[in-house]
């Protein structure tokens, strides 16, 4: 069977001034490769292969990486009650769910598999479950069950009914069905075009709740949020093991040599260029931050953990470096406070 010439449509990377005649105008379109950005790329494809046009709205309103929105930081988005859970164990989906999130304005938190999201989620509050439905240990499915059973045992007033997003590769409606009958609120397809995850998150993320002053302020970090946040949440800690004050300073003594020693661990991968490991560890310290109330250290190994599976050394330098002037501040307060109350 001839091929159809004349449908073929064709996009050439000229350079500076270059000018392609080999083709009638009508099939060709012309792009300078000097300084070109993937985003531009992208758009052009899909206006040469007549998917996409430079007059419709769709074209000129679908975000495009090169042009992201500030996205805040775990601690910010913790504090808005923004924050969301990422249930996924492939970590080339970990990553682009991370940076699509990033690129649309907001900041999420990763488990590996239903059983760590569970952990997570009884950790502390977040606003939206992204969850695949095929992970080992306890899939997507399992979860949401596990989560829905919660909330009805719960029963409290004005408890809010955490949304929970299903991610599926698999577009069958028999699975989306199962997702709904499971207590999934909606069933979005891997990849995820930008423009159709975002609408997604602008439907089912609440509004901004319990945002602090400081978290408003455009370039406000976790830092900034000592203040309000606190260094240290004592009451959380007494709230697990009792307010014995002995035993609640034999603890964070404990937790304070422990990331130490992790925090040389994490200084040595980081130099070696381990960021798998150095991701590693700083998942193993959040965990144990947040469980005696080192909240903002906790968050920190959250963002460290997040640019680690991105392999981006700068935002990984960046992160080490917030996670040790953290430490120091945290370091300071417990000895401040281990003096007052001995």
């Amino acid at each position: 069977m001839a091929a159809c010439v004349h449908t073929v449509r064709h996009l050439f990377i000229t350079r500076g001034a270059q000018i392609c005649t080999a083709i009638p105008a009508p099939q060709a379109t012309s792009l300078d490769g000097n300084g070109l950005q993937s985003a531009t790329l992208v758009r052009m494809v899909a206006f040469a292969a007549g998917r996409a046009s430079s007059r419709t709205p769709a074209f000129r309103d679908i975000p495009f990486p090169n042009q992201p929105l500030r996205a805040p930081t775990v601690a910010e988005a913790r504090a808005q009650g923004r924050l969301i859970l990422i249930a996924e164990d492939d970590r080339i989906n970990q990553i682009v769910i991370l940076r699509q999130i990033e690129v649309l304005g907001y900041a999420g938190e990763v488990a590996s598999n239903g059983a760590e999201a569970l952990r997570l989620l009884d950790s502390g509050p977040y606003a939206l479950l992204l969850t695949d439905l095929h992970m080992p240990d306890m899939d997507g499915y399992s979860l949401a069950q596990a989560i829905r059973r919660e909330e009805a045992r719960r029963q409290r007033p004005g408890q809010q009914r955490l949304p929970i997003l299903a991610l599926t590769a698999n577009a069958l409606r028999g699975e989306a069905i199962r997702a709904e009958a499971a207590g999934m609120d909606a069933c979005l397809t891997k990849p995820m075009q930008l423009h159709l995850f975002e609408a997604a998150l602008r439907k089912w993320l609440p509004q901004e709740v319990g945002r602090s002053e400081s978290s408003s302020v455009p370039g406000a970090n976790a830092s900034a949020l000592r203040t309000a946040a606190g260094v240290m949440h004592i009451e959380l800690l007494n709230s697990l093991i009792g307010d014995d004050p002995a035993m609640v300073r034999g603890l964070l003594r404990e937790y304070q040599i422990s990331s130490r020693r992790l925090a040389e661990r994490m200084d040595a991968a980081f130099l070696a260029e381990d960021f798998a490991r150095l991701g590693s560890i700083a998942h193993e310290l959040k965990s144990s931050s947040r469980s005696v109330g080192a909240l903002n250290l906790g968050d920190l190994c959250a963002e460290l953990e997040n640019a680690c599976r991105t392999l981006v050394r700068q935002s990984i330098a960046c992160s080490m470096s917030d996670f040790d002037a953290e430490l120091q501040v945290f370091d300071a307060h417990l000895d401040e406070w281990i003096a007052l109350t001995a």
